[in-house]
C-alpha cells in the first residue's frame, strides 16, 4: 500500500490560482486513485485496461 502524501506536499502550488498545472487521478500499480501529471498517453493506456481517469484541471478550478 502506498504512503498518504497530503496534497500541498505533493503540489505546492495547487492553491496558488496562477498555478496553471494538468494533473490527473489515477490508477497506481497498488490499485488505489493517485494525484499525478497529467500524461495523454498514460491516460489512454488506463482507459484501455478500463481504468477510470479524472482529469484536474487546475486552471478551471481556479476560474470557478
Amino acid at each position: 500500500m502506498t504512503e498518504f502524501c497530503p496534497l500541498t506536499e505533493k503540489e505546492p502550488e495547487f492553491t496558488n490560482p496562477v498555478s496553471p498545472g494538468w494533473f490527473m487521478l489515477w490508477w497506481n500499480s497498488f490499485m488505489a486513485i493517485d494525484l499525478v501529471e497529467f500524461d495523454m498517453a498514460r491516460a489512454i493506456a488506463s482507459l484501455k485496461k478500463g481504468q477510470p481517469v479524472i482529469p484536474v484541471w487546475l486552471d478551471q478550478i481556479h476560474r470557478t
